[in-house]
């Protein structure tokens, strides 16, 4: 959470600069190898460093984006929808936590949809 308190005001600032589309882009790149790498880092201060590059990267940016975009009777539709995802995911960890003990593994299989759709971005 740390991360996310420093991350949106430089990303803000990057995204006047260069484009909300780059912003968002290599966020969404550094967020998922960060949450593929996470389980195998061996130190806790090494996992807390990589939790605080995850929550810089973890930018409004996209939601941003996405909303300057919309037209402004579907926003409330399209944030609800941009949302969604994150709460099934938190939903789901309970169950998928029940089958896989490990919080290492837990972290890979739960950031592996990540990876998936990471070539959508281009």
């Amino acid at each position: 959470m740390i991360g996310n308190l420093f991350g949106p005001p430089i990303a803000g600032y990057f995204s006047d600069k260069y484009g909300r589309k780059l912003v968002a882009v290599s966020g969404g790149v550094v967020f998922t190898l960060t949450a593929v790498i996470l389980p195998f880092i061996p130190s806790l201060p090494g996992i807390l460093a990589v939790r605080f590059i995850m929550g810089f990267a973890n930018l409004p940016t996209a939601y941003i984006l996405a909303m300057e975009v919309c037209e402004p009777k579907k926003r409330s539709y399209v944030g609800i929808l941009l949302a969604l995802p994150w709460a099934l995911g938190t939903m789901a960890y309970g169950g998928i936590a029940y089958y896989v003990r490990d919080w290492g593994w837990l972290q890979f299989i739960m950031s592996f949809p990540l990876v998936i759709l990471l070539p959508a971005i281009w």
